[in-house]
């Protein structure tokens, strides 16, 4: 019995030693963690506030993309629930995650009519357009396992660089074989499907512009049809 007191008691010890650890280090604030860590040479972080409990970054962006306004807020709960929103192009999106970390689920939800004030954006990229849906991820440890749902723009535009209406566009995620970002768009006289490999840093889009479409004239602008025919086939690395 003295033994199995002195077993509990070391076990109560550990477990309450790694509470005690765990919640200093998530209380430290975040520009100590930016400076520790080995970040990605293409990914920007602009204005970190907070610590990882409970913290904003004003502008996370990448190569082609940005996210604004990002927060979270970490609960005392077990499992782990957390809670989080960011902006894109000015569109606000939820983010929610629970579960244990060796299985959790995570829903992902525009929000329509809410928008964030913005200064000049620093994106090469900026659209004009309200997306709806949402998307469940479901995943073990660091890794996505299955994703559900889509995300929908009934008038998504192009704004920056150039101006370019894609009309309707349906975004999808697979990660049942990495993490592959799916688009797709339909509108007046144009028809095209992108995927992105987010894992591989690749992409591809493929499809048809019509002579007369409203995308005719910044594709070429681009060169997208380098051949000048209606047919679009192009691929990308980053």
């Amino acid at each position: 019995m003295r033994l199995k007191s002195i077993l509990w008691s070391g076990c109560c010890l550990v477990a309450g030693g790694t509470v005690f650890t765990g919640t200093l280090l998530a209380g430290v604030p975040l520009s100590y963690w930016a400076e520790q860590l080995e970040l990605p040479r293409d990914l920007e972080l602009e204005t970190l506030q907070g610590s990882l409990i409970q913290g904003q970054i004003d502008r996370v962006a990448g190569p082609g993309w940005q996210l604004e306004d990002v927060n979270w807020y970490l609960a005392a709960d077990w499992p782990l629930t957390a809670r989080g929103g960011f902006a894109i192009s000015g569109q606000r999106w939820q983010l929610h995650l629970s579960g244990w970390p060796w299985r959790w689920r995570a829903d992902v939800v525009p929000q329509p009519g809410q928008w964030v004030s913005r200064g000049a954006s620093q994106s090469p990229f900026s659209w004009a357009g309200q997306w709806q849906g949402a998307v469940q991820l479901e995943g073990r440890a660091n890794g996505c396992a299955q994703a559900q749902g889509a995300f929908v723009s009934n008038n998504l535009r192009l704004q920056t660089p150039l101006v370019a209406p894609f009309g309707q566009v349906t975004l999808t995620l697979d990660c049942q074989a990495g993490l592959l970002l799916r688009a797709q768009t339909r509108g007046e006289g144009q028809q095209l499907n992108f995927v992105a490999d987010l894992a591989a840093r690749r992409s591809r889009l493929n499809g048809h512009i019509r002579a007369g479409s409203p995308l005719a004239e910044p594709a070429r602008t681009i060169g997208l049809n380098r051949g000048g025919g209606e047919q679009i086939q192009r691929g990308w690395r980053w």
